[in-house]
Order: structure tokens, then sequence, then C-alpha cells
């Protein structure tokens, strides 16, 4: 996670930091892609939560729906 300055309070702050770790979601996929996605995921050397992690992240920073690390 991510915390930038934004001129907000020392509780929101706090209230980020608190965050949880992880969050889990479910998906359904079709085995064609999710073997697809498996190869992917071993070819890169990284398991496939890490992998669409991955992807998530950059498609949603792409977007503009989530902020750069600084």
């Amino acid at each position: 996670m991510y915390i930038h300055s934004d001129g907000g309070s020392k509780e929101d702050v706090y209230t980020k930091m608190r965050e949880k770790k992880t969050a889990q979601i479910n998906l359904r996929i079709s085995p064609s892609l999710k073997e697809a996605a498996d190869r992917a995921a071993a070819s890169d050397q990284r398991s496939l939560t890490s992998l669409i992690e991955k992807l998530l992240t950059d498609h949603l920073r792409k977007s503009g729906f989530l902020d750069e690390p600084h």
C-alpha cells in the first residue's frame, strides 16, 4: 500500500495504514484461460495470484484508478 501526502489528517493516514494487507476475491474463468495463465505465471516465475495482481495493478495505474507508487 502506498500512502501519499494529500493534506489529510493523521487519522486518515493511520486508517490507511491499518488496511488489511490482502483481500480475497473469487472469480470463474474458462479452463483454457486458467491453463494459459498458469503457463504465463510459471514463465515469469510467479504464482498465478502474483501474476493476476501485477496485471490488475498495471491496468489500474494505466487507467488512472490507482496512484503510482512514490
